[in-house]
């Protein structure tokens, strides 16, 4: 299992009480909509923070509205208040990206690249072992 890493002092965080105010939301909301931002980040392998697709799913099917629990024009404006906060950065080809995301982020993707790696070695290895097994004649019949 996962886990992201959250600062503690988020709920007193200039940018959060920021985007509050430009949201019309209390920060206990904005932080919990940010969290779905980050875990669908994470979730989705955007190892860069780019989550472009997330506001195109927005446009295509509502999913973001309902992962922020807003209308698709109120989670469209969140998203883009996100960006004014200095929650998101555009970058020079049009992405939208989560600032400081690689630096924060750059820690669990390679744990998580690793752990992929020792379980696919223990496969192969358990595998390989029950090959061998199956080969093996009974010595004593039933």
């Amino acid at each position: 299992m996962a886990f992201l890493q959250i600062d503690p002092n988020i709920w007193e965080n200039e940018k959060t009480l920021d985007l509050a105010r430009r949201a019309g939301l209390k920060p206990g909301d904005v932080v919990w909509r940010l969290l779905a931002v980050w875990s669908w980040a994470f979730k989705s392998e955007r190892a860069d923070g780019d989550v472009t697709p997330l506001l195109e799913t927005l446009h295509q099917t509502g999913f973001t509205a309902a992962l922020l629990c807003m209308s698709r024009n109120r989670a469209k404006n969140f998203l883009e208040q996100m960006r004014s906060s200095g929650f998101l950065d555009a970058d020079p080809s049009g992405r939208i990206l989560i600032h400081n995301w690689k630096t924060r982020s750059g820690k669990m993707f390679a744990n998580r690249r690793t752990a992929r790696e020792r379980m696919r070695r223990k496969r192969t290895f358990q595998n390989a072992f029950d090959e061998r097994s199956a080969n093996v004649r009974r010595m004593f019949a039933p």
